[in-house]
């Protein structure tokens, strides 16, 4: 119950521990390393780094690790975190 003239701001932020193991696993990949460096000099335009986690235009770069890509179809299939609009759109999703 709000009392008066009291103002309430309120935020949620939900992130996954998923894109932490991915964020490891793209600092052990030779290929992951080869990217950012060329982003890092300027030489490569399509990829970015934020948060130190590299990005493709505005996608994920997963490293090729079968137990991580497991992972991540699990949670973007099962999670509590995302709904499931049809097989389609998940596909484009991901």
């Amino acid at each position: 119950m709000l009392i008066g003239n009291q103002n309430y701001l309120a935020a949620l932020q939900v992130t996954s521990l998923l894109i932490e193991q991915i964020k490891q696993h793209q600092k052990e990949n030779p290929e992951i390393i080869k990217i950012r460096k060329g982003v890092e000099e300027g030489r490569i335009k399509e990829f970015q780094i934020q948060k130190h986690v590299l990005w493709y235009k505005n996608r994920l770069c997963v490293p090729n690790v079968l137990g991580l890509k497991k992972e991540l179809f699990r949670e973007t299939h099962n999670s509590a975190l995302t709904t499931h609009p049809g097989s389609t759109k998940m596909c484009y999703d991901l």
